[in-house]
């Protein structure tokens, strides 16, 4: 019978050695961070199904607002056109978009507060922000996980609720997400009245379990593409073209 739970937790130890061989042997702090990044890329390439493709870049929509520099951005295989891939640089359509991780070696005060404005920064892109997951994973933290779960909720009193981080996993540490109002039970939405909460059962499965419930709920959609051609587009004398719009 296979054992997930003790499988997983073997990922895990992996997963924090080849972390910690990183911040040993990379000196320089760019590359480090993307060594960083790309042990979780690759664990999340391995174990997710081939629709969904792993990647990162900027996200932007069909009237030109684009978000910060994402960490990780889970798309769609085959409904996401990628418009710019160049030199390691992607940029993404709003809604061939499933979920966003950002990643972060010691999860703190400030690296929590960069990553959830993040998080924000891709939701406010979209007119149904419930349809894009938004996840922070930390390798360890600066403080205890009731330490940084006070910091989270602090955050949220600043972040439209609509637009809220759904889940954060700190790799040695536990998690922080929410649950369906004055239950145990894992919310699928960070929207209101959903309540968060904290807990440490093997944050590396947890995480994954997380991700793959909220793959498996939402839905993309075909990007409009001819409104991503003409976003840039004010005015054309003829009036046919006009405001972005065919």
């Amino acid at each position: 019978m296979f054992d997930m739970l003790t499988y997983f937790e073997g990922v895990s130890k992996r997963m924090l050695n080849e972390f910690k061989e990183i911040t040993i042997a990379v000196n320089y702090p760019l590359r480090r961070g993307e060594s960083r990044e790309d042990v979780l890329r690759d664990f999340l390439k391995k174990y997710l199904p081939k629709k969904y493709s792993v990647g990162k870049g900027i996200v932007f929509n069909s009237i030109g607002e684009s978000s910060r520099e994402l960490d990780i951005v889970i798309y769609d295989n085959l409904e996401c056109p990628l418009l710019y891939n160049e030199n390691n640089v992607q940029f993404f359509p709003i809604e061939g978009i499933y979920a966003v991780v950002e990643v972060k070696s010691n999860l703190g005060r400030e690296e929590l507060k960069d990553a959830v404005g993040k998080v924000e920064s891709i939701k406010k892109l979209s007119a149904f922000p419930d349809k894009i997951a938004g996840l922070i994973f930390g390798y360890s933290c600066r403080q205890s996980l009731v330490k940084t779960f006070q910091v989270f909720l602090e955050l949220l009193e600043h972040t439209d609720p609509k637009r809220r981080t759904d889940f954060v996993c700190i790799l040695d540490v536990g998690c922080i997400t929410f649950f369906e109002k004055g239950t145990n039970i894992f919310a699928m939405s960070s929207f209101p009245p959903a309540e968060p909460g904290y807990f440490g059962l093997n944050p590396l499965l947890s995480f994954y379990l997380h991700l793959w419930l909220y793959l498996s709920v939402r839905e993309v959609q075909k990007p409009p593409l001819t409104h991503y051609a003409f976003a840039s587009v004010r005015k054309v004398s003829n009036g046919r073209i006009q405001n972005g719009e065919i």
